[in-house]
This record gives structure tokens, sequence and C-alpha cells, in this order.
């Protein structure tokens, strides 16, 4: 509907795949936008967020990131899960359940911490880690620009210090 709403008004039409829609979609549908690309930044440096017919966002693609884009996860392969188990990560880093969220899967002898990147430092979840058991492999992963828009539409602006 929002394609075909600035179609209407004469508009680019610009469709981001972040997971609602595929592309086989997209191409079979009355209504084909202009434009079909995978990531949101592709299209630039500027984000103008239009909800409603209200621009409730104009600025840096950075600037979104950092003032949105609140959560870091890290994940990690263990070499012992056995050494994992038990280990009350947020407890042990003194933030909330919810500033640092774990997930352990002992069989792939993955472990995924999510966490607030305001409150917690890549470095400190690591040694937190580290101290218990051996790591073998890890990877950081920040919050995808489609996520973050995605949570906008859904919830709306929140304050940066929120």
């Amino acid at each position: 509907t929002d394609v075909k709403t600035g179609i209407n008004a004469g508009a680019v039409g610009v469709l981001v795949l972040s997971g609602e829609t595929t592309i086989e979609i997209a191409r079979a549908s009355d209504v084909v936008p202009t434009l079909i690309c995978r990531d949101i930044e592709e299209l630039g440096n500027r984000i103008i967020i239009i909800d409603e017919g209200k621009k409730i966002y104009d600025g840096s693609l950075e600037e979104l990131k950092d003032t949105y884009g609140t959560r870091r996860t890290v994940s990690m392969e263990i070499k012992s899960p056995k050494e994992i188990v038990g280990l009350d990560l947020p407890e042990k880093l003194k933030v909330t359940e919810q500033a640092c969220k774990v997930d352990f899967d002992e069989e792939r002898k993955a472990l995924s911490v999510s966490f607030d990147k305001h409150k917690l430092q890549v470095p400190q979840v690591l040694n937190a880690v580290m101290e218990v058991t051996e790591v073998s492999d890890i990877q950081i992963q920040e919050t995808q620009l489609a996520e973050i828009v995605k949570e906008i539409y859904n919830h709306g602006l929140k304050q940066a210090d929120s």
C-alpha cells in the first residue's frame, strides 16, 4: 500500500526487502516499485522516515543507528559447553536480564549474548565468558538498519536516553 500510494502521488516507489516481502512477491504484485533493494543503506547516507503522512525522522543513517540501534550481539563458539551451564552472565556483569540476553545452544556449542551497547561493551562480555571457558570463534553483529526502521514503525520513536 505504501508503494502504491507513492506511485499514485508521482513519487518513486522503493521497496526494501526487510523480511516481510520477497522479491518474488514484489514482482508478482500488480503494483511494482520503481526500485527494489536488499539493504536500505544502498540508497544513501540520509534517511527520512514518513509514517501516516508525517515526517517522523530526518537525519543521517549513522545518527539513526547510534540513537536507535542500541543492541549488539556477540555469538561465540564455546570449546567446553559444560563450563557455561549455570553461568548467570547478567548477574556477573551487574546488569539486568533485559540489558543482557543470553541464548545457549549446548548441542551446537553456541553462546549468543545480545546486549545494550550503552550499558555493556564487547570486551566486558568476552572477558566474563572467557573467565569460565575457552572460546574458539567470535562473531559480532550490530542491529541491522532494517530492524531499526521496523521497530520505529511498530513502536514509534523513543528518546535517545531511554
